[in-house]
């Protein structure tokens, strides 16, 4: 067997280097396939196994070495596009962020937080609390399958050379809208009872002065908010399901395929 001329060498680093840093920028962004709970090495791993599987599926690699200018310049196309999958899969997690943070306010749990090594910063325990449910929920449902099925077939949609229409950034900005309203509406149920045991404490405070609020409120609002965030979880598959299906949507948008959230 022949050596490699420099040539055959920049056609296979093009085949193999391209799609490697398009699914290291996802993995750079996915809150799950990505987060730092995982080894950088397994990391690394994965997306070269990924890369070898995904690879001899793809039509042949544009004939431009990444050594030169217009090759660096697909590199950074290449890795934003990986980067913009997993923020929109982030986008998703970050409504049960801001439904944890809503009934952590409302329980006055906002000051019990601890350091999650995921993000190397301090998280409300409601918020830790709901992100793992819809970890685990999104691992029930094969979201994971979801995300790489994407990857996959973004090649297709957005073989490298070729950047996405203006189309793709609306979207990804009508689903930071729609996240939060998201996140809203999973905590409602929550604020809305916490209001009302607030307005009571607020009334028994004025009939009868000598109750010590501080002792009997915040005790009051906890065992309320676990109380009812206990119920919620058992109809909580409905609003992650709905989220879900949200991501399936702007993915569909951004690689033009019939993506479904089961």
């Amino acid at each position: 067997m022949g050596a490699l001329n420099s040539a055959q060498i920049d056609l296979l680093v093009t085949l193999y280097g391209l799609p490697l840093v398009r699914i290291l920028g996802l993995l750079a962004a996915d809150p799950l396939l990505g987060s730092d709970r995982i080894p950088v090495r397994i990391r690394v791993a994965t997306a070269i196994l990924l890369t070898m599987v995904i690879v001899p599926t793809l039509p042949p690699p544009l004939p431009v070495a990444l050594s030169g200018p217009e090759g660096w310049g697909l590199v950074i196309q290449q890795f934003l596009i990986g980067v913009t999958i997993g923020f929109v899969v982030r986008l998703v997690f970050t409504a049960l962020e801001v439904a944890g943070e809503l009934i952590g306010l409302q329980m006055g749990l906002g000051f019990a937080t601890f350091i999650d090594p995921a993000n190397n910063a301090p998280v409300p325990v409601v918020t830790a609390f709901l992100t793992t449910i819809g970890f685990l929920f999104f691992l029930a449902v094969d979201g994971h399958h979801l995300v790489i099925t994407a990857l996959a077939q973004s090649f297709y949609a957005l073989p490298p050379g070729q950047w996405p229409d203006g189309q793709l950034f609306i979207g990804v900005a009508r689903t930071a809208s729609d996240i939060f309203s998201a996140g809203v509406r999973i905590a409602l149920p929550l604020v809305i009872v916490l209001l009302f045991t607030n307005l009571a404490l607020g009334v028994m405070t004025r009939a009868s002065p000598q109750i010590n609020i501080f002792a009997v409120g915040f005790a009051l609002t906890v065992t309320v908010g676990a109380a009812m965030l206990a119920m919620q979880m058992t109809q909580i598959d409905g609003p992650l399901m709905r989220l879900f299906e949200l991501l399936a949507t702007r993915l569909n948008e951004l690689v033009g395929s019939g993506l479904t959230a089961r």
